[in-house]
C-alpha cells in the first residue's frame, strides 16, 4: 500500500540493516551502466524469444556477475515480478540475503525498488545517496516518489541532480521535461525532451509529447515538422499524430492542408468531434473577418458546426462548452452576416 501521508517523518524512522559502512567516493556516471558478462545478451535474447526458462537463471548469473550493473538489477526483478510465483518469490529471497557492500549504493537501492511503503524506499534511496552523491538511478527513483506525492519541487530537485550527474540519461531527462512543462517552464522542458527522444527514439507517447510541447506552448512548429513526420512514417494512420500536423498548417497559415487533414481524421472515424470542431473553427477562424473568401468558409463552417452539434454527447468538458456556448454563438454569427442557409440536416462531411 502506497504511504502518501508523513513520508519524511516515517523515512527518518527507518533503518537499514548493514548501512554503517564509509561512503565510498563518486564514481564516474557511467560505472552502474557497465557489463561484459555474457550473460547479459543471453539474458536479452531469451526474454526476447520469450524462453522464461533460460531468462530467470541468465538474470541471475547477471546480477552475481555484475553486482554493479543496475539496469540487469532492475530487468531481474522486473521479469521475475512478470512470471510471479516461484520465480518473484526466489528473486525476493536473493534481495532480501543480498550482503551489503561497503560503499555501494546498488544494494540499498535495489532492496529500495522492493520496499513495501514509500517511507522505506525513501530511506533506502537516501542511503543510497549518502554512499555516492554521483548516483543518478538513486536520484530518478526519488524524484519519482516525491512526484507521486504532489511534492513537486522535490521532484523537479532531484530530476535535476539526476541529469547533472549523467545529462544524457534517458529517465532523468523526461522526468525533468514532464515537470518542467508541468511548471509552466516550456523552454527549459523542450531541451530535456529532445534529449530523451534522440536517447530512445522508439517511444511514441514521448514523442507526442514532444511534439505538443513544441505545437501548442512554444509555437515551433518548424522543429515539430520532422518529430511529426518521424511517428507518421511509423504509423500513417494515427489520428492524434494527423491532428498535430493539422496544427501545425494552421499555424503556418496552410488552412487547405489543415483542412485535408483534418478530413482524414474523419476518414478513419467520422464522428471525431474534435477534428469536426475544429474544422469548424479552421473555416471561421474569426467573426472579423472580412476577408474574399470569407463567405464560402463560413458556409463551411456552418455545416461542421450543425454536424458537431448532431453528434452524441460531449466527451468532456471542452466539447460541453463548445456544444452550449461557443457553437451556437458562431452559428448565429454566421446566419446573421449570411442569411439563412440551406442545406441537408445534418449536414454530410462533403458539406465542410
Amino acid at each position: 500500500m502506497t504511504v502518501r501521508v508523513g513520508l519524511a517523518a516515517l523515512a527518518a524512522a527507518v533503518l537499514l540493516a548493514g548501512c554503517g559502512a564509509v561512503p565510498a567516493a563518486p564514481r564516474s556516471s557511467g560505472a552502474y551502466e557497465q557489463c561484459d558478462s555474457e550473460a547479459l545478451p543471453a539474458a536479452r535474447e531469451a526474454i526476447a524469444r520469450g524462453d522464461d526458462a533460460a531468462a530467470i537463471p541468465a538474470l541471475r548469473r547477471l546480477v552475481a556477475e555484475c553486482p554493479d550493473y543496475v539496469r540487469g538489477h532492475l530487468l531481474y526483478q522486473q521479469e521475475a515480478a512478470r512470471l510471479g510465483g516461484e520465480a518473484e518469490a526466489e528473486m525476493r529471497s536473493f534481495y532480501s540475503a543480498l550482503p551489503d557492500r561497503p560503499g555501494s549504493p546498488v544494494g540499498p537501492f535495489v532492496r529500495a525498488m522492493l520496499a513495501p511503503s514509500d517511507a522505506e524506499r525513501l530511506a533506502l534511496l537516501d542511503v543510497a545517496l549518502e554512499r555516492d552523491r554521483s548516483f543518478h538511478f538513486g536520484y530518478v527513483e526519488r524524484a519519482k516518489l516525491w512526484e507521486a506525492n504532489d511534492r513537486i519541487s522535490s521532484a523537479l530537485e532531484n530530476y535535476e541532480q539526476a541529469v547533472a550527474a549523467k545529462p544524457d540519461h534517458p529517465e532523468a531527462n523526461l522526468g525533468l521535461a514532464r515537470v518542467l512543462e508541468q511548471l509552466g517552464r516550456a523552454e527549459e522542458a523542450e531541451r530535456h525532451y529532445r534529449t530523451y527522444v534522440q536517447v530512445r527514439p522508439g517511444d511514441r507517447s514521448a514523442k507526442k509529447d514532444y511534439a505538443r510541447l513544441l505545437i501548442y506552448s512554444l509555437r515551433d512548429v518548424r522543429q515539430a515538422e520532422p518529430v511529426l513526420a518521424d511517428l507518421e512514417r511509423d504509423d500513417p494512420s494515427d489520428p492524434e499524430v494527423l491532428m498535430d500536423q493539422a496544427a501545425v498548417a494552421w499555424i503556418d497559415g496552410r488552412f487547405a492542408d489543415a483542412a485535408r487533414l483534418y478530413h482524414r481524421v474523419l476518414e478513419l472515424d467520422p464522428n471525431d468531434a474534435r477534428a469536426v470542431y475544429n474544422l469548424g473553427n479552421l473555416w471561421f477562424r474569426s467573426e472579423d473577418r472580412r476577408d474574399a473568401a470569407r463567405d464560402a468558409d463560413w458556409r463551411r463552417a456552418h455545416a461542421a458546426y450543425r454536424y458537431f452539434l448532431a453528434l452524441d454527447e460531449a466527451h468532456d468538458l471542452y466539447d460541453l462548452l463548445a456544444q452550449l456556448a461557443v457553437v451556437p454563438y458562431r452559428l448565429e454569427v454566421i446566419e446573421a452576416a449570411l442569411g439563412p442557409i440551406d442545406g441537408a440536416d445534418p449536414p454530410s462531411l462533403s458539406d465542410f
